[in-house]
């Protein structure tokens, strides 16, 4: 949680928003008013969004782990969420490849 303002103020900087705007311009045939996006409250805004974005993804990537361990039969002891990652920590591994795949 200490990392997500930081991630928040990096994602929002100004630099951030232009290589992001000509990622975005390079993929879709209109262009983005980079000026509008950086005028405001709304880089903080965008930073936010896209930190706050990131942690809730990997959460949901943990529990579809932790969801697909139950369902084989395995327990799962905890979740760990790190700054851009995180760890579903089973009881014990599945004993056959298929289900670990």
């Amino acid at each position: 949680m200490i990392f997500l303002p930081v991630l928040a103020w990096l994602i929002g900087s100004g630099e951030q928003i232009d290589i992001y705007a000509g990622i975005v311009d390079s993929f879709t045939t209109a262009t983005l008013d980079v000026t509008a996006l950086q005028a405001g409250f709304t880089p903080l805004i965008i930073g936010i969004t896209a930190a706050v974005g990131l942690f809730v993804s990997v959460a949901l990537h943990e529990l579809g782990h932790a969801w697909v361990a139950q369902r084989y039969g395995l327990q799962v002891e905890s979740i760990t969420l790190w700054i851009l990652g995180g760890l579903a920590n089973l009881t014990a591994f599945p004993r056959k490849w298929q289900k670990e795949f």
